[in-house]
């Protein structure tokens, strides 16, 4: 259950806003003791009760949601950002409800999105760092029974100091109710389309059931714009990127079979690029999830990198 507090600007120091979701804004804050910490706030009122025996709200669902999977990752794991505290929060005096509200670690950086478009290089040596950091995250994820479901650039930190990675955005995550998940396909699958296009998995895409390949697929993908990143794509690989691309822009009646081509850019990475890190991306986005490595199998593939 969670406790009804009073959430005030006077409570938390200030706020700055950082970040804005679909169903939440993230903002910088500071406690009364001084210390700067992350406070996702909702937009919309949630309630942890249900009346005439209707649903909850998808707002209350995310929230619980995102919660229950925060305080399992706190008990479970030392590698992934920490909560700190939630609850149900009247910001205006009742006017608009009851809001949910979660309290992590700040972490000080920008997301891998906005490092890609900052005038900070990233190099070689920085893309083989990133890419077993990311593995290890997303391994320890899967060990713990967790499917992110929503891995993209604007969902990675890059930590100011020392351009170390963290996840964060667990909100649209699902955990398996048995524990850890085992195997490629697991038993905690969904036929739920979430994600963004891209990054999405094929399965996701055509609604079948899926399990934690959705995530090795996306890592796949980002680890390809990294590359991409650190060694821009010439001309001739620039044109068959845009050929594969093509069907699914230009072609939305046949769109189950244009996404399987468009899937088939992920693995279009500069001919420089480290053949390990290139294998491994075209092993990650394989289009059958079945033939896909799991995530403690791109991090042993990625020891001697």
């Amino acid at each position: 259950s969670f406790e009804d507090v009073t959430l005030s600007r006077s409570s938390l120091g200030w706020w700055r806003e950082i970040g804005v979701g679909q169903f939440a804004s993230v903002y910088e804050a500071r406690t009364k003791e001084g210390e700067r910490v992350a406070l996702k706030l909702w937009h919309r009122p949630v309630s942890e009760k249900t009346y005439s025996g209707s649903p909850p709200s998808m707002d209350t669902l995310t929230f619980m949601t995102e919660v229950s999977l925060l305080l399992a990752i706190a008990r479970e794991s030392s590698m992934l950002y920490q909560h700190k505290a939630h609850g149900l929060a009247d910001v205006d005096g009742g006017v608009q409800g009851l809001r949910g509200f979660i309290v992590t670690e700040l972490l000080p950086g920008v997301n891998m999105q906005q490092r890609f478009h900052s005038d900070d290089p990233v190099t070689m040596p920085l893309v083989r760092k990133w890419a077993k950091q990311l593995a290890a995250l997303l391994a320890e994820l899967h060990r713990i029974g967790v499917i992110h479901r929503d891995v993209k650039a604007s969902n990675v930190m890059v930590l100011d100091a020392t351009n170390d990675l963290n996840l964060i955005d667990f909100g649209l995550s699902l955990r398996s109710s048995g524990g850890p998940l085992e195997g490629k396909l697991t038993t905690h699958q969904s036929s739920l389309g979430v994600g963004v296009l891209g990054y999405m998995a094929p399965e996701v895409f055509r609604g079948d059931p899926y399990g934690t390949p959705v995530d090795v697929f996306a890592y796949g993908v980002l680890l390809s714009k990294m590359l991409r990143q650190a060694q821009p794509l010439d001309t001739r690989e620039s044109l068959l990127r845009w050929l594969l691309c093509a069907p699914f822009e230009l072609l939305p009646c046949a769109q189950q079979w244009s996404y399987a081509v468009f899937c088939q850019q992920c693995s279009v990475v500069p001919r420089r690029s480290p053949a390990e890190l290139s294998s491994l991306v075209r092993w990650c986005c394989e289009h059958d999830a079945a033939r896909r490595p799991r995530m403690a199998d791109a991090v042993e593939h990625l020891k001697n990198v």
